[in-house]
């Protein structure tokens, strides 16, 4: 018991250490940056800085990579130095005055009674269960399809480049150079809680929202909104991108709103700035980089703004933005590959391509109706199927409330901001793919409009500050404990998480049934060797040899038929590709990739590859060229 004790002490110290390190690191670089914004407090001033950073760090990252800097050891040695600049200003700043910033501290922090213990320690034990679910292995889809598959192969090649055999060989590429930077560091766990930290910034963001506008309450019930959706928390236990770009978007939202309200040119730079950035993390983040950059027009001719200032911003979004698209765009002719394929020259603007996307866009959502849009947040509730939620877990059912913003819009300014945002990305969602994980990002804006609301209803009803405060700390912890029911759920469901690595193969060959194949392809491949993956993509980041995924866009042109010499150019293909292993999941294939008959035999007329493994749900083929 001692051991394992002492094992998790380790293990906690290391991977908290770790994450320490890259805010110091974020911090180090976004501070000096930061001097002319006024913040309300100092929570919000580490949100925002913290945030910057991170954004800041990426592109460094992926600028390092361009030139093929990308090692471990210059990773840790710019960690190291971003963090010392971190460091050193803030204990010159305090020096000698140790005593006196210890006292504002502890005062700053003193609870004020003892329901405000109460909550402080539920707050911390939540946060404890929601750190808990980043340490199981990566286990879901895109993640280790192709996300943590990117991260990770850039870090070996030391540099960016195509990788072709994913699903998606170029993208904006900032949350992938996080999880590269989470690899160098560490492993793979550390990437996961790279989105957890995005989360947990979110939520402080929401919170410093309500204390900057005299409405702590409301800042904690937004934050308690955010902290209680099943697929939000899901999300940032695992190595996907969405909670970063959801970051990016509301804290360069809120600094927007901050220029609106202050006038100071330094919030509308810092708002496109982290606009820019949520643009890096994902294509959706361009409707909000446009919109925010149409909202300096706005304030132009409303005079908060002059033209030059609005020139000044803009530019800083577009450089921020650029680096992302434009390497899309050197490798593809198109900025936004794989959206728009006809733009596309080569390969990159093949047919297969676009039909490729359709069946990752398609089949989710109600009619595009004006009704169904009107009717949207009931349809996410009551029939979350529509918008295929993944892992089937739904959104927080007070979402249905968001009509009530749309009504008090009207009457309140600050509501009317959250929901236009909110619509903003709607409409682009609704008209785009319906599917539920990529409306997250407008998650916080409707909570926000939505505790908003219900706030201006309470201060225009008649009644006593004590019941609309238990209403609101009735509000607070039942989101809580929404979301925890969840999260206990998946942990009962895991067991407790693996630490050492023979418990963390045990772990994955027992919740995967085609592990103990790729096991095997680990221990017999050589180290130039790749695997072709035949309807098993979420086991690709665990081979050790390069990956060409049926899957990707770029291999539906051209795919086997399991005929004999049907398959001869796609044999031949393989050969270009260096493939000398091919890995068939039998379990629910469907056409065009479907063998005709269930025994092997039958295919393995493949010239020079031979049935090396089999179990009922895997077929192993080993390329080995035939004997004179």
């Amino acid at each position: 018991m001692s051991i394992e004790i002492s094992t998790w002490l380790v293990w906690v110290i290391v991977h908290l250490g770790s994450l320490s390190l890259i805010l110091l690191t974020a911090a180090g670089i976004s501070s000096p940056l930061l001097r002319q914004v006024s913040f309300h407090s100092r929570l919000e001033r580490v949100v925002y800085t913290m945030t910057l950073g991170l954004g800041l760090s990426g592109l460094v990252l992926f600028l390092l990579g361009l030139v093929g800097l990308l090692f471990r050891e210059v990773i840790i040695a710019a960690t190291i130095i971003g963090s010392c600049a971190a460091i050193i200003p803030f204990v010159r700043t305090h020096q000698g005055r140790w005593v006196e910033s210890l006292k504002r501290w502890k005062e700053a922090c003193r609870p004020r009674g003892p329901l405000t213990i109460i909550a402080l320690l539920l707050g911390f034990c939540y946060w404890l269960l929601l750190l808990l679910t980043t340490q199981y292995p990566p286990m879901d889809w895109d993640a280790t399809m192709y996300h943590l598959v990117l991260a990770r192969q850039y870090l070996t090649d030391h540099q960016i480049f195509i990788h072709a055999g994913v699903v998606f060989p170029v993208l904006p590429l900032l949350n992938h150079m996080l999880f590269t930077w989470a690899l160098a560091l560490k492993d793979d766990i550390l990437a996961q809680m790279i989105e957890h930290l995005f989360l947990m910034l979110t939520a402080l963001g929401l919170y410093a929202w309500g204390r900057r506008q005299g409405q702590p309450q409301v800042g904690l019930a937004a934050a308690a909104f955010w902290l209680a959706h099943p697929l939000v928390l899901w999300l940032s236990e695992s190595a996907y991108v969405d909670t970063g770009l959801t970051c990016f978007a509301l804290l360069g939202i809120s600094a927007l709103r901050n220029f609106r309200d202050e006038g100071s040119d330094a919030w509308w730079r810092l708002g496109l700035a982290l606009l820019a950035f949520a643009a890096g993390v994902k294509i959706p983040g361009l409707v909000f980089l446009a919109v925010g950059a149409w909202f300096g027009v706005w304030a132009c001719l409303r005079s908060k703004l002059t033209w030059s200032q609005l020139a000044v911003g803009w530019l800083l979004g577009l450089v921020l933005a650029a680096p992302w698209y434009a390497f899309i765009a050197a490798q593809t002719g198109n900025p936004v590959w794989p959206l728009f394929t006809q733009f596309s020259h080569g390969l990159w603007g093949d047919r297969s391509v676009a039909e490729g996307l359709d069946v990752f866009v398609t089949g989710a959502g109600v009619p595009k109706t004006p009704i169904n849009f009107v009717l949207l947040p009931f349809h996410l509730i009551f029939q979350p199927a529509l918008f295929l939620p993944d892992n089937h877990l739904p959104l927080f059912p007070l979402i249905a409330a968001w009509p009530l913003a749309w009504v008090m819009a009207w009457r309140d300014r600050s509501i009317r901001w959250w929901t236009l945002w909110g619509l903003a990305f709607t409409v682009f969602w609704f008209c785009s793919s319906q599917q539920v994980r990529l409306w997250i990002p407008a998650v916080p804006l409707v909570g926000l409009a939505i505790c908003e609301s219900c706030a201006w209803l309470s201060r225009r009803i008649p009644r006593s500050a004590i019941p609309a405060r238990l209403i609101g700390s009735a509000f607070v912890l039942t989101a809580v404990l929404y979301g925890a029911v969840a999260i206990l759920a998946r942990i009962h469901q895991k067991g407790w998480p693996p630490l050492q690595p023979q418990a963390r193969e045990e772990f994955l060959a027992t919740r995967w049934s085609n592990y103990p194949a790729v096991r095997y392809v680990n221990e017999h491949a050589d180290q130039n060797d790749a695997v072709y993956v035949i309807n098993c993509s979420w086991v690709n980041y665990y081979f050790k040899p390069r990956v060409v995924d049926s899957a990707g866009l770029l291999q539906r042109s051209v795919r086997p038929t399991f005929n004999w010499p049907a398959d001869q150019r796609w044999v031949q293909w393989l050969d270009n590709q260096r493939v000398k292993w091919i890995f068939i999941n039998l379990i629910n294939l469907s056409p065009p990739l479907k063998p005709n008959s269930t025994d092997p035999a039958v295919i393995s007329s493949w010239p020079d590859y031979q049935l090396v493994y089999a179990d009922s749900q895997t077929w192993v083929f080993h390329h080995q060229p035939a004997q004179p």
